[in-house]
């Protein structure tokens, strides 16, 4: 039975015909402190592989349309991989996330290794975007520790979320959540962009750092006090910092919506994520306190639609108005997800793929459990430098630390 491509898995793949499978790729992997056994990993993996149908799926092309079905369950292949020291191995994996992969018919869309050097093991996870998302590989890290842990997996179906959908594309909910987001955009129905976005080159680049342990805390204890969550404070402060660059009052940001509307799709592998346009309006209040209470409600109404994908709005709004580029290009990602590293005992890295559509992404995550939040700001090369992403970073971080402090300004 083949399946049409759901609405996550059709924005990546005009994602990838637009920019080129590497920006397609995801790729994660871990050294573990205390290695196991590598017949015990391998069966971990095939455990894992047996429990999860999105490891299956397969993609076909026909008259230009894109279908999948899934390949029957079968023995799984690992390749193990020898490096002279951890250093070579961590340089190998991270080339790796720059390897586009390869969509064939009756071909799976990853690829998993098992590395080993100087007596240490570790595993690296490639795989297409279509088959899973950021979620997706961490539902994986952590199938695998119960596996190698000998917990149990209560794992959903990617084919169950497919029939949904196809439920929720004709039902009149649908159509409602395109009339929200074209209210929306009436409101600033003049995208402003960052930079320039005619100069074609999508190569990339990351700077890393983070906020200190006091801060992280004070983001935390401000969202709390303030009635709303981290996250919305990491979008007013990147959003003020870029509306203040740009001279404007009201601008969209992107971001990522985890669009699992259950228990048992939080527990499913496979392509769920949307990318949604957030109306950032300075004007919606006196106070910062009120301009973020203005956004999180704007928030809110977002989750209640965030099964209304990106790339078929953008569609509409462009047939419906003079709209030739996107609503936005800088985008916000929140990664709210722990790696189990004590239950594991495994250092895990998540590799950036060095290509990339927007002009500006910043992913926020802590995802050891630290306290910290780190944040990594990928920028196009042709369009930034990374003296304007340190500048932008300083600029949101003061922002950041205004709110938490209760010395932010007026309007």
């Amino acid at each position: 039975m083949t399946y049409p491509l759901t609405l996550p898995q059709q924005n990546i793949w005009r994602l990838q015909q637009a920019f080129g499978p590497t920006a397609a790729a995801l790729t994660v992997s871990a050294v573990f402190h205390r290695p196991p056994d590598i017949d015990r990993l391998r069966e971990a993996l095939r455990r894992t592989y047996l429990q999860t149908d999105a490891m299956r799926l397969t993609i076909s092309t026909a008259d230009g349309e894109a279908r999948q079905h899934f390949l029957p369950p079968g023995e799984p292949r690992f390749t193990v991989m020898e490096f002279r020291s951890l250093r070579a191995m961590r340089n190998w994996t991270r080339e790796l996330a720059q390897t586009p992969v390869p969509v064939k018919r009756d071909a799976p869309l990853w690829h998993a290794y098992i590395l080993r050097t100087d007596g240490k093991l570790g595993v690296a996870f490639h795989c297409h975007h279509l088959m899973a998302d950021a979620w997706g590989l961490y539902l994986l890290a952590r199938r695998l520790r119960d596996n190698l842990l000998g917990g149990t997996a209560a794992p959903g179906d990617y084919a169950d979320f497919m029939n949904n959908e196809q439920a929720y594309l004709t039902s009149p909910r649908r159509a409602k959540d395109f009339v929200y987001f074209e209210r929306e955009f009436a409101l600033c129905p003049r995208p402003v962009y960052l930079a320039d976005k005619l100069r074609p080159s999508l190569a990339a680049k990351r700077w890393s750092t983070a906020l200190t342990a006091e801060l992280s805390r004070q983001v935390d204890t401000a969202a709390e006090r303030l009635g709303t969550t981290s996250y919305a404070l990491f979008l007013y402060a990147l959003g003020k910092a870029v509306a203040e660059l740009r001279g404007v009052t009201r601008l969209f940001l992107g971001t990522t919506v985890l669009n699992r509307m259950g228990r048992r799709e939080l527990d499913t592998v496979g392509m769920f994520v949307n990318t949604a346009p957030v109306l950032m309006d300075f004007l919606a209040g006196e106070t910062p306190e009120e301009v973020i209470a203005a956004h999180t409600g704007r928030m809110i109404g977002i989750f209640r639609r965030q099964r209304c994908g990106y790339t078929q709005l953008l569609s509409a709004l462009r047939a419906k108005y003079e709209l030739d580029g996107g609503l936005y290009d800088v985008m916000l990602n929140f990664q709210n997800v722990r790696m189990d590293t004590a239950g594991l005992g495994a250092d895990f890295e998540w590799h950036f793929c060095a290509r990339q559509g927007e002009t500006l992404q910043l992913h926020v995550h802590d995802w050891t459990g630290e306290g910290v939040y780190r944040l990594n700001y990928d920028y196009r090369t042709a369009l930034l430098g990374a003296g304007d992403v340190r500048r932008l970073h300083r600029a949101a971080e003061g922002h950041l630390r205004a709110v938490c402090t209760g010395n932010a300004q007026r309007r």
